[in-house]
């Protein structure tokens, strides 16, 4: 799929785990940085690291929560060439940020993504939700999250979506729209 979107005049960038626990995820870490051929948005300080020995651009992704221009200035150096702000910062502190990075005379140096529509990411788990609630292993969970495109919604007592659970994700129960 990622070469025929590709193809297609499309840049493709390979999402990482958030959560790194077992060496068979490290090993899977390192083939996707290893590609060749597309880019790859980090999601933990340790694909930041692979990235960096290999000198590799990279894309900073929400999950390593990068509040400052210091820390930017620093994934900077070792390849990033996006920034995924986090998603629970606000327009005023992005654009505080931002000026900041004017002033380290770093701001022309990455990109900003902005996540502008769909469920927050909160929380991840060591715990693969999904499984657990079929009662599976996470090692021997045979994919059954398939099963759930949309992830598996969690119910207030009034029978409001809260949260909605995917793998070892949690997230908002309702969909954030930035254009609203």
């Amino acid at each position: 799929m990622a070469k025929t979107l590709a193809a297609s005049g499309k840049q493709v960038v390979l999402s990482t785990l958030a959560l790194v626990q077992a060496s068979s995820e490290l090993g899977e870490l390192k083939r996707y940085v290893d590609n060749g051929e597309f880019l790859i948005e980090a999601s933990d300080l340790g694909v930041v690291n692979l990235c960096a020995e290999r000198k590799l651009p990279f894309v900073a992704g929400h999950a390593l929560n990068c509040y400052n221009a210091v820390t930017l200035r620093l994934l900077r150096k070792q390849g990033m060439v996006r920034w995924c702000m986090p998603v629970e910062l606000s327009r005023d502190w992005l654009a505080n940020l931002l000026t900041q990075c004017e002033e380290l005379g770093i701001r022309n140096q990455f990109e900003v993504e902005v996540l502008s529509y769909g469920h927050l990411p909160l929380a991840y788990s060591a715990r693969c939700f999904t499984a657990r609630s079929e009662d599976r292993p996470k090692d021997e969970c045979e994919t059954c999250c398939i099963k759930y495109p949309t992830g598996r919604s969690m119910l207030s007592q009034e029978n409001q979506q809260v949260f909605v659970l995917n793998g070892i994700q949690t997230m908002s129960g309702y969909v954030y729209n930035l254009g609203q």
